[in-house]
């Protein structure tokens, strides 16, 4: 996922399954700018915004609208990358489980 100056970029994950699942981005460096998991009281819907230093004083200063349930992240860099974990605790639910990291959805929202 590479946000554009200017350009949020978003993630967007309905529902995710109720076991343990994680979620890092990470710039290119390897340094974390996110992380969470569902024992961080999200529930079963993710929904980032992923913005740069320009839309996040925006944001500050209310002059740019972000859905309501939306997690603001902040990141200085334009190239990031998205690890997400999903551990089932059965193996007859991997199928499950791989279907609701089919359904992530991740990119670039003007």
């Amino acid at each position: 996922m590479q946000p554009r100056p200017g350009q949020r970029a978003r993630l967007s994950a309905r529902p995710l399954p109720e076991a343990f699942w994680s979620l890092a981005i990470f710039n290119q460096a390897g340094v974390i700018t996110y992380s969470t998991t569902n024992r961080d009281g999200i529930d079963e819907m993710l929904d980032l915004g992923i913005f740069n230093a320009a839309p996040t004083r925006l944001l500050a200063q209310q002059q740019l609208d972000v859905a309501e349930g939306v997690l603001v992240v902040e990141s200085e860099a334009d190239k990031l990358f998205i690890l997400a974990r999903l551990l089932p605790p059965h193996h007859a639910m991997r199928a499950r489980f791989a279907a609701a990291l089919a359904e992530m959805k991740c990119g670039n929202r003007g």
